[in-house]
Formats: C-alpha cells, structure tokens, sequence
C-alpha cells in the first residue's frame, strides 16, 4: 500500500546460441542446475588438438587396411587416380570460397584413399576436423567461426551427417560463409537413396524428413565420381609402383577393382576368424581354412563339394568339433554369402563353383594368413595327390 514498488529486473539474451539461462534480479552464494543436453567432446572443442592434414593418416581418415608389408606398413603406396586432379582443384577452390567437395563412388573403389591423398598434399598445413555424426558437426562449424582456425572438413560416409540437427542446406551455406573446404565420400547406393524419390507415404516421420533434408544438400552439389574398375591408365601406373601387394592385385583382380582386392585380404581374414567363434559359423570357417591350405599344396580351383566335405572335417574337429554348435553343409555353403555379403561374396560362394574367383580368394586369404598357419597337414597332402596326378596326366594325354 505506501510501500515503495520494487523495480523490475529485465534481462534479454541476444545473438549465439540460447543454451542454459537463470535470470534473477540478484544471486547470493552458487547456482547449480544440470541439464540432459547434448555433451560435447573435448577434443571437438579445440582446434589445437586436431591433426595437420600434412601429418594426417590413411587409416584414420578411413582407408580400407591392406596386406601388411614386410615393415607392418598396411597402407600401400598410393597408385594416382584419373579423377585426382579434379578432386584437387575442386578442394583448392573450396579452401578459397568455402564449399563442399563430395567424392562417390562404390564399396572400396578408392574414394576415400583418393580424397585422403588430396587433403594431404593440397592444404597441409589445414587442421582437420573429423566428428563422428551429424550434432557434432554443427559443433564444428560453430567452434571454427568462434576461433577463426584455418580448418577442413572431413566428412567419410556423409550420408551418417544428413539431416536435420546435422548437415541442412543452412550449413551448407555456412561453409560458404566461412570460407570452410570440406571433403567428403559417398557410396552410390547411399546417394542414390537420397536423391532418388521415394514413397511420400509418411512423409511426416523424423526419417522421411531427414531424407528430404539430405536430398536438398545433394541437389546443390556438383559430385565427383569414382570407378569401381580402374580405367587402363591408372592399371599401367600402378603398374610403375614397387609394391608386391599391387602386383599381386595385377596379377589377380580379374572383374574385381584393384582397390576392391587390395581391402579384400584382411577383410576376409577377419569374416573367417568370427566365423570360427562359438555361435558364428565354425562349419563355414573350416571349409574356408581347407580350401586355403588346399590351395597351398598348389591344386587349383575350383574344388568339388565331395573333396571340401572330406577336407574341412580335421579343421572344425580341431576347433571345437560339436562343442561350437556347427550349422549343416548346405548352411556353410550357401548361407554364408547372406550372413556376410560383402565379403563373402568372393570366398565362401565360390568355394565349389567352377570359377576363377575361388583362385583370387585363395591367394588374398592365404597370404593374410600364411604367416600365422602351420604347416599344410598330412591330410590335406593324401587327399590332394591323387588329383594333382591325374590333372597332370589329363594334362599330358592332351
């Protein structure tokens, strides 16, 4: 009634971004609240702490592992792509005017070796910030225009960024804004899904719009793209390269790239030893391990189901025999191929047809595991003599 009106506090929160806000007219001792909010990592939030392009490696970056060398380097020389100098130009002029350079292509064709190599001899001295999902990547952006560091994006698999709360075409134009080079690799079956329409039926959900989203980031963007197959130039430079692992993969494509082959050894070898593991394929995995050593005494492919049947029974026994639950013959033949269909795809299907791929599979598992296999057994070499003779005599008859 008489008493003196206290005065109003007002507070206004003005440009950023609103995060956590306790307004008071007046705060005496600590405030402490906790949110479920998004966390950040550390390591996201210091320039400082991420790699120089020039220092940067493949494997980090996402490069397909090969064959270990003699040194244990698993990273083959590089062998230049025809695309090579249109991935660099594009990136040096990202790096002037900011923008997305976005490379596709299919499963292991090379894409993101390709992209790997033109970081790294195109802006060497660029940090490079690589987060792991789309939220992350928003952080990115807002910590290199908080601390002006000459940076690029590396986006591998850019479909795992797509989408609202991640990359928009607002951020797009972000990059642009900011002058930000950002790289990034694309499988065709990915980006098809993306950029070709689909069902408009619940075209509400929080995934149609994410789609829908991503599809109008694609559309602005002028894609690069990589063959599966290398073209006869780049097989002659790679030609030119000293490495025993590319002129094996010369040597024993065939209808598969070289990139394609050079992943496909270690591949391989780790499917065969999950396969062999209680409540994997243990059947499966014998059969493999037979056919390896079969291949070792130096009988060719292809092999007879008979002989690969009589074969692989010492190696499931010596792993565990019934103790690991083997699935049936018809499953380890033929159900491989649906467990594991990228890999598979060139060993376990191919195991008894009569193809050239079994060869190519033999000699891309044999030599990832002839360092850590004993030698061939008694069994293997009694169960292969009789057929190297009468292929030699078939051989002489003709």
């Amino acid at each position: 009634m008489g008493a003196e009106r206290e005065a109003e506090t007002s507070n206004q929160v003005s440009g950023g971004q609103l995060g956590n806000v306790v307004m008071a007219r007046e705060i005496s001792g600590p405030v402490t609240f906790t949110t479920a909010g998004r966390g950040v990592p550390a390591y996201l939030q210091d320039p400082s702490r991420w790699p120089l392009a020039g220092e940067w490696d493949a494997l980090t970056a996402g490069a397909h592992r090969a064959r270990p060398d003699d040194s244990g380097d698993a990273v083959p020389p590089y062998v230049p792509r025809d695309q090579d100098e249109l991935i660099r130009a594009r990136l040096r002029h990202a790096a002037e005017t900011g923008g997305l350079v976005l490379v596709v292509g299919d499963s292991t064709a090379g894409k993101t070796r390709a992209c790997f190599e033109a970081l790294r001899t195109q802006l060497p001295e660029y940090r490079v910030a690589a987060p792991t999902a789309g939220p992350n990547l928003v952080t990115v952006v807002e910590v290199i225009d908080r601390t002006a560091t000459r940076c690029a994006v590396w986006l591998d698999d850019l479909e795992s960024y797509l989408g609202a709360g991640g990359l928009e075409p607002g951020l797009l134009a972000e990059f642009g804004r900011l002058r930000i080079p950002v790289l990034a690799t694309m499988r065709h079956q990915q980006f098809e899904i993306f950029t070709t329409p689909g069902d408009t039926e619940g075209a509400g959900t929080e995934h149609t719009r994410s789609a829908l989203t991503g599809a109008r980031v694609l559309r602005q963007l002028d894609i690069v793209e990589i063959d599966r197959l290398w073209s006869a130039g780049e097989l002659e430079r790679a030609g030119e390269a000293d490495d025993d692992r590319i002129a094996d993969a010369l040597t024993h494509h065939g209808p598969y790239g070289l990139a394609e082959y050079l992943a496909a050894g270690p591949a391989l070898l780790q499917e065969w030893h999950r396969a062999a593991r209680p409540g994997g394929h243990p059947r499966a995995a014998a059969l493999i391990a037979a056919a390896v050593d079969l291949a070792r005494t130096g009988l060719a492919p292809p092999y007879a189901v008979r002989l690969l049947t009589k074969a692989h029974e010492p190696y499931l026994t010596a792993a565990g025999g019934p103790l690991l639950r083997p699935e049936s013959l018809d499953t380890a033949l033929a159900g491989q191929r649906r467990a594991c269909p990228r890999v598979t795809a060139m060993a376990s299907a191919e195991l008894v047809q009569p193809r050239r791929e079994m060869r190519r599979t033999s000699d891309s598992v044999g030599q990832q595991s002839h360092a850590n296999r004993e030698l061939v057994t008694t069994n293997q070499w009694t169960l292969t003599l009789p057929r190297s003779f009468s292929r030699i005599s078939v051989a002489s008859s003709r």
